[in-house]
């Protein structure tokens, strides 16, 4: 089912808006096609890339879990063991197991830099750098960058002065990267923003004295979610490089699952009428996917169009696309 919603009417339900680009053409010969996902019988979609390229794994209760990738002519791959969280348009992933899978199914583990105990990789971008963090002999949480062109050489990301906890959430093409930080001292968690440049920002609380959980990055934005009401009403939120918040959408208590492509398109999991559906936002709409199931989530948005999800329906679940198509 899909539900859309010009904005004259929705004027109560957005804040300081200024919606992401549009969808390419126009809105009355296009709409947004969904479709399943060749796969086993149990199975997550956790992250996708344009070009076709889509990761997750079988699911997660059963005894042996398996790293699955559908390439771009549809099929599927199952890999090693655990899972694939997030792919470029190369299609090169990274998994749970802390390792690089490429393309062409070869597998390389980035080197454990000498400062770090362990290390887990969080994302990486269309170049192919990859972010991760680890802990020090010290009890510090460090984060390290392995650049394409040498995953054999970690580079470490600066410390900013007066934190102890960093874990990057996000890194684009430009080499912005997101943040989780923590005061030393044991201090209440922040968001911080690591420019292209060096310079690092703290991404605003919008409620000052709120929740705020930013989570992704692209076109130049920050993405997330947001709270006033101590965590019981969460908003989808959008901020600028330097932290400064733009915008949230209020067509939902429960908001979720926030993701934003490089033309500033995003996509969100709302709660209408008791149950999860997937909200997308383009110029003058909003449009709402998935009402005809018992839920559904986003977990991607991609440059050409394409959302993944995970469907729920009759007690079962399964992982789709919807690819915005035109006549």
């Amino acid at each position: 089912m899909r539900n859309t919603l010009r904005l004259a009417a929705l004027s109560t339900l957005v804040t300081s808006m200024v919606l992401p680009a549009a969808l390419p053409a126009n809105a009355e010969s296009c709409s947004w096609q969904l479709k399943e996902l060749a796969s086993p019988a149990f199975k997550y979609v956790t992250d996708a890339a344009e070009g076709g390229w889509i990761v997750g794994s079988t699911d997660p209760s059963q005894s042996v879990v398996r790293q699955i990738r559908w390439r771009p002519d549809g099929t599927f791959e199952a890999l090693g063991k655990g899972r694939l969280y997030r792919v470029n348009s190369s299609g090169v992933a990274i998994s749970s197991e802390g390792t690089i899978v490429y393309a062409d199914r070869s597998v390389k583990k980035p080197a454990l830099p000498d400062w770090l105990g362990d290390m887990q990789l969080t994302a990486i971008n269309n170049n192919g750098d990859v972010v991760g963090f680890g802990h020090t002999k010290n009890g510090q949480t460090d984060a390290a960058r392995w650049s394409a062109a040498d995953p054999g050489t970690a580079q470490r990301i600066p410390m900013p002065a007066g934190y102890s906890y960093l874990v990057p959430l996000d890194i684009d093409d430009q080499g912005n990267i997101l943040f989780q930080a923590q005061a030393a001292g044991g201090a209440g968690f922040v968001s911080l923003v690591r420019q292209a440049n060096g310079q690092v920002r703290q991404v605003v609380d919008p409620n000052g004295g709120g929740t705020i959980n930013p989570h992704r990055i692209g076109g130049g934005k920050i993405v997330g979610t947001s709270s006033a009401d101590g965590n019981v009403t969460w908003r989808t939120t959008q901020w600028n490089l330097d932290g400064a918040f733009l915008f949230a959408v209020d067509n939902s208590t429960e908001a979720g699952n926030v993701y934003i492509n490089s033309s500033r398109q995003m996509t969100n999991r709302v709660k209408l009428n008791g149950k999860y559906q997937i909200g997308v936002y383009g110029d003058f709409t909003q449009t709402i996917l998935g009402g005809e199931f018992d839920g559904a989530v986003p977990t991607a948005i991609t440059d050409d169009g394409v959302i993944t999800a995970q469907i729920y329906s009759g007690g079962g679940m399964r992982a789709a696309t919807y690819k915005w198509t035109c006549k």
